[in-house]
């Protein structure tokens, strides 16, 4: 397969990966501009905690299907492993920095779990499973999410997968960190703009608005 054909693959990944689904699904859904509450990520986590548990599910659900489909299909067409990995990493890319948002995004982690599942299956069940207890122990979604990634270079290397699969996971790993690193700025800036909002209410003796305007009622 050439060279163009391959790089049309691995734009069209990216572009699959740049779907904002947190962005789209509460807009439709409830009317609200997920960048606007909460953390301001555009991903499950934030969609659970300002629009509801279902929204949160869904769109965790289409994020993840994003990695697990892209790397099952470079599989399907015979690309090659090499090409398979970059697929995930532009379909992660695409997610964290998505052109329909003006290069706003999500934090990876679902479309990250999707990749891995298509690559390694067992092993990424393995670290969702740690995760679950961990973010059922700590109640601590970032830690737990931490824990089940940092987990997988070491199932790999107790399954015998290549040093390529375990270098890339520790990558991804990495994209995953920088890109909270890099979101910290703007979760302070929504953090103080709430609390802002929450004084205000507090002077006029307003009842303060707890949850997005739309959001599920249970």
């Amino acid at each position: 397969m050439s060279v163009a054909v391959l790089t049309v693959f691995l734009i069209a990944a990216f572009l699959l990966g740049a779907v904002p689904w947190a962005y789209i699904w509460s807009r439709v859904m409830a009317g609200v501009d997920i960048r606007m509450v909460g953390d301001g990520n555009v991903g499950a986590r934030n969609t659970f905690k300002q629009i509801g548990r279902r929204s949160g599910l869904v769109v965790g659900v289409l994020d993840f299907a994003k990695g697990t489909a892209v790397v099952l299909l470079a599989r399907q067409l015979g690309l090659g492993e090499v090409w398979a990995l970059a697929a995930g990493m532009a379909v992660v890319a695409g997610h964290d920095w998505s052109p329909f948002l003006r290069f706003r995004g999500g934090q990876g982690f679902a479309p990250t779990g999707g990749v891995l599942l298509g690559l390694m299956p067992l092993e990424t069940l393995a670290g969702a499973g740690v995760a679950g207890v961990v973010l059922a122990v700590s109640h601590h979604w970032n830690f737990s999410q931490m824990a089940g990634l940092a987990l997988l270079p070491v199932a790999a290397l107790w399954s015998g997968s290549p040093i390529l699969m375990m270098a890339y996971m520790v990558a991804l790993f990495a994209v995953v960190s920088v890109k909270k690193f890099v979101d910290l700025p703007l979760a302070r800036r929504n953090a103080a703009r709430r609390q802002a909002l929450l004084d205000a209410s507090r002077a006029l003796d307003l009842e303060p608005e707890v949850t997005a305007p739309g959001a599920e009622s249970g």
